[in-house]
């Protein structure tokens, strides 16, 4: 059914992108992607149950990427084998956990109060199955909050309350400021420097070695990203990657294309 629903836009759409304790392969995250991208806005869109966080990061499936690459003239024919098993091996090598109580999660307090085992397992939210994932640590949301960060705050204010007292606030503000002046060392450089000249996203992995933003001026989004094909400018000269440029002056021009 979902193939026969690529390519079209419908007017609303209830979609099961599967069970939250499956383990997700590849073919389960395009049939959820072309389920969820069939409609224009997301008060259109209904999920019929929480479905695996894994479902969505597993990378980019080599064989699309490479044909896409090779419609865009950014590999040649002759390359097309070798970029595939390049794909295929990063994806092998980089792989997530897929087994919903194996996984790790952040707890937003312990990042906030500058600690660096933020970074916790299932027990650390007192998950003990599937069913305590939905109903414990998914309506958290973005400002997640481990059993230790919990009980603390209890300790310290007495209750969680509906909403932020004076004291919640000013501890988070005192937390906030901690982080904010910690001093990380740079593996390059070898300079303590505060957290504003590191990558926010580097952060996350300050125990393998994190480079600052000066010895490392590319965002770890760009550093990710595919080598890209450069194109120039007409009007400045300048030769841009694709993203810089519109994408219709880029399939309807001759080459005489200006950049954004």
């Amino acid at each position: 059914m979902l193939r026969a629903l690529q390519g079209r836009t419908e007017n609303a759409a209830i979609v099961d992108c599967l069970e939250v304790d499956r383990v997700p392969m590849r073919d389960d995250a395009m049939a959820g992607y072309v389920g969820t991208s069939r409609v224009r806005e997301l008060e259109n869109l209904l999920l019929m149950q929480a479905f695996s966080p894994a479902l969505f990061s597993q990378g980019p499936s080599p064989g699309p990427v490479t044909l896409m690459r090779l419609l865009r003239g950014e590999i040649a024919p002759e390359d097309v084998d070798e970029e595939f098993a390049r794909l295929k091996r990063e994806s092998q090598d980089h792989g997530v956990e897929k087994n919903l109580m194996k996984m790790s999660w952040e707890c937003r307090a312990c990042q906030m109060a500058g600690r660096d085992d933020y970074v916790k397992t299932m027990a650390d939210f007192n998950v003990r199955c599937p069913s305590d994932f939905v109903t414990k640590l998914l309506p958290h949301g973005h400002w997640t909050r481990c059993t230790a960060c919990t009980r603390r705050t209890r300790g310290e204010f007495g209750h969680l309350g509906g909403g932020m007292n004076e004291g919640v606030q000013a501890r988070n503000a005192e937390r906030q400021l901690a982080a904010s002046q910690k001093l990380y060392t740079c593996r390059l450089c070898e300079r303590n420097l505060v957290r504003s000249k590191f990558w926010p996203d580097d952060i996350r992995s300050v125990a393998t070695g994190i480079a600052c933003k000066e010895c490392c001026p590319k965002s770890p989004e760009e550093r990710r990203a595919p080598p890209q094909a450069l194109r120039t400018c007409a009007a400045c000269e300048r030769e841009l990657p694709r993203v810089r440029f519109w994408p219709t002056d880029l399939y309807n021009g001759k080459g005489n294309f200006q950049c954004k």
